[in-house]
């Protein structure tokens, strides 16, 4: 005897207690769904379509890939162009003395590194021999005279010839000038300072007989006190005398001085195509010594209004130089002649006005016309 199996009636055929009929209608219905699903999950994967350039240009470049700066303002200024030169103190004067007569030095009144005045008595030669001896060549003109004068009255009265009246006016005569040579040896001996200043060299001691033209001391006069500098040619033509130049001397604590331009060579060193100049600094309390190191700063030119710029941002081409400018939101290259340097700024001469915007910072990533971001803004101050 046959029995019916588990899940079957034994009425008609079954699938989980509903007939196979209505249980494949199910499944497809299940599998059509599920493939629904995936073609909607595969739509929303889909990349979306391109953008056209017009379109993001009218959402707006992205800002994030542009470079962000600072930019300067420039102003129209004064600026004055400065010369800056080295060189040695001088004395204002230099005397060396010498004995202009032979003889034994009698007094030295003075000593190495002394301050003297002028007219100061510094040195005697022989000044007691030679007192003597125009004391009595003076003695010796009165006599002369005196006989002169008896000659005189004698032959006025016939009582001696003319020939003797002649030799005793030669004797008068000769006598007067051995007076005036005794005289100038006189004063000869008498070794006078002819200037104020400072004895550098001592070079004679009392009791040495001297000869005539020996060295007997160097004197120096310290104020003014001189600075010679070397000028090149370019620059000469802006200096005329009396024109003011500071001094600066680095191993005095007073550092700085005030001079003006004495003298102004009239003739340009070959080899160096300069001009010697000398610089005259007052030194009343003979501060300043001969020899010291000094730079000398002179303003050689003045202008006004002048654009200037750090040099730092200034780039070189091959046919030029530029700087980059703000214009509408972009760096753009402006062409520029450049001045004089001051220090570490340039003049533009050309080619960069007053009121314009200049970019100072992340200059390496800049081309022509690159959008920017302008992150700070300042006014250039005055230097």
């Amino acid at each position: 005897m046959s029995h019916p199996l588990p899940g079957h009636s034994s009425r008609g055929r079954q699938c989980l207690g509903l007939p196979w009929g209505l249980c494949a209608l199910a499944v497809l219905l299940a599998l059509l769904a599920a493939c629904s699903r995936e073609a909607e999950l595969a739509d929303t994967a889909k990349p979306a379509p391109p953008v056209s350039g017009e379109a993001v240009a009218a959402v707006g470049e992205p800002t994030v890939n542009q470079p962000a700066v600072a930019v300067l303002q420039v102003i129209a200024q004064p600026v004055a162009l400065h010369g800056s030169y080295l060189g040695y103190a001088a004395p204002n004067k230099r005397v060396s003395l010498r004995a202009e007569t032979e003889g034994l030095v009698e007094l030295v009144n003075f000593s190495e590194g002394a301050y003297v005045g002028e007219g100061q008595v510094l040195v005697h030669i022989s000044t007691r021999q030679l007192t003597v001896e125009r004391d009595r060549a003076r003695a010796n003109l009165q006599l002369a005279e005196s006989d002169l004068r008896r000659d005189r009255q004698a032959m006025a009265k016939n009582l001696i010839p003319q020939s003797q009246l002649d030799v005793s006016e030669a004797a008068e005569r000769e006598a007067f000038f051995n007076l005036q040579l005794t005289e100038l040896n006189l004063v000869k001996s008498v070794i006078r300072s002819p200037l104020s200043g400072q004895v550098k060299i001592k070079a004679v001691e009392t009791g040495e007989f001297v000869r005539k033209a020996q060295q007997l001391a160097e004197i120096i006069e310290l104020h003014p006190i001189l600075v010679d500098i070397y000028v090149p040619e370019q620059e000469i033509r802006f200096l005329e005398e009396s024109h003011p130049a500071t001094a600066v001397i680095e191993s005095l604590p007073e550092g700085t001085f005030a001079g003006r331009v004495r003298t102004i060579g009239l003739e340009a060193d070959q080899r160096q195509g300069s001009f010697r100049v000398q610089i005259e600094i007052p030194n009343r309390d003979r501060r300043i010594r001969p020899g010291m190191l000094a730079r000398v700063e002179l303003v050689l030119r003045s202008l006004a209004d002048q654009v200037i710029v750090p040099s730092a941002l200034i780039q070189d081409r091959e046919d030029g130089h530029i700087l980059y400018v703000l214009d509408g939101g972009r760096a753009v290259e402006r062409r520029i002649s450049l001045g004089f340097r001051i220090g570490d700024q340039t003049q533009i001469a050309n080619g960069l006005r007053p009121g314009e915007e200049l970019v100072v910072s992340n200059i390496h990533r800049l081309s022509e016309g690159v959008p920017v971001r302008v992150m700070e803004r300042t006014l250039q101050t005055p230097r």
